[in-house]
C-alpha cells in the first residue's frame, strides 16, 4: 500500500496515445482536442502536456488541458511548461494534493488557477459526504489520512467554468 505501480512517464505515454487515437477517429476534428483529469488523472494531464519533454506530438494539438486537484509538486520541481492552455481547479483545504504547489505552478507558467474556498479533495463529487480517509498514507500529514468529499457550490462553479472554457477553446 502507498506505492504507485504506474509512473507519470507511463501515464504521459498513455494520454498521448489516447489523444493520437482520438484525433484519428472518423468525425474527429484533430485540432480541437481537450485533455481532462482528476487527481492522479490531473497529474497525468500535467505529465502529458509538459513541453519540456520532446516525445509525443499530440499535446501540441490540444486547445485546453484541465486538471482537477492534481499533485503539482513534481511538475513544479521539474520545471514544467504547458504545451497547451492549462486550467487548474483546486480545493482550498485539500490535504491530499495541497493547492500550494499548483498555485505556484500557475504563477510560474501563466496557467489559469481557481481555488474553491472551503473545499477538500474530490470537491466536485456529486455524491457522498466529507470523510477522513485513513487508508491514504500520503498527503499533507503523512500517516494521518486525508479528507475527501463534495462541496456542491464549488462543484457547480467549477463545472460552469469548465463548460465556458471548453466552449471558448473549441470555437472555430
Amino acid at each position: 500500500m502507498g506505492h504507485r505501480r504506474v509512473t507519470q512517464v507511463e501515464r504521459r505515454a498513455d494520454a498521448l496515445a489516447a489523444l493520437d487515437w482520438a484525433a484519428q477517429q472518423p468525425g474527429a476534428q484533430g485540432g480541437r482536442l481537450a485533455l481532462l483529469g482528476w487527481s492522479h488523472g490531473g497529474s497525468a494531464v500535467l505529465a502529458a502536456t509538459d513541453a519540456t519533454r520532446p516525445e509525443g506530438t499530440a499535446a501540441a494539438r490540444l486547445r485546453l488541458a484541465v486538471a482537477f486537484y492534481p499533485g503539482c509538486s513534481t511538475a513544479l520541481r521539474e520545471g514544467y511548461r504547458p504545451a497547451a492552455p492549462l486550467l487548474l481547479l483546486l480545493g482550498e483545504l485539500d490535504d491530499w494534493t495541497p493547492p500550494g504547489p499548483c498555485i505556484e505552478l500557475g504563477r510560474r507558467t501563466g496557467a489559469e488557477v481557481h481555488v474553491y474556498a472551503g473545499s477538500q479533495h474530490d470537491f466536485d463529487n456529486p455524491v457522498g459526504r466529507l470523510r477522513l480517509r485513513t487508508d491514504v498514507p500520503n498527503g499533507r500529514n503523512p500517516g494521518q489520512g486525508v479528507h475527501s468529499g463534495p462541496n456542491p457550490q464549488a462543484r457547480e462553479q467549477a463545472y460552469a467554468l469548465l463548460l465556458r472554457r471548453l466552449n471558448a477553446a473549441m470555437a472555430p
